[in-house]
């Protein structure tokens, strides 16, 4: 189930407005080794695909947002929904470090692997 989580987008958010780094472990506490960004337009399939196991979404994220799900090895943690949509689609350690090296207006932050 996709749900959305009010701390976290304000983190990001505040992480844009602000500019400098945190590592995405800290950004987002939980008990998850990697994360998927998603972008607007994916579809389940390929959400579905990366994760390994079912999703309940439409065939299509059409939300002005970002999905950001969190798994433990294989297993599906949480899917968050995020907004704005600043972040580098991909797929990332709980390490890799979200950057904001120059706040601009919307800053699009960066996600770099240790």
């Amino acid at each position: 189930m996709i749900t959305k989580d009010p701390e976290l987008t304000e983190r990001l958010r505040a992480l844009s407005r602000c500019g400098g780094e945190v590592r995405f472990a800290d950004l987002a506490p939980g008990d998850w080794d990697r994360v998927h960004v998603f972008g607007e337009g994916v579809t389940r399939e390929r959400v579905e695909r990366t994760l390994g196991s079912p999703v309940p979404m439409d065939e299509f994220f059409m939300t002005s947002g970002h999905l950001l799900a969190f798994q433990r090895g294989a297993q599906v943690r949480r899917i968050v929904l995020s907004t704005p949509a600043n972040l580098a689609t991909g797929s990332y350690s709980a390490d890799a470090v979200l950057r904001v090296d120059a706040p601009l207006r919307p800053a699009i932050i960066r996600v770099v692997e240790p």
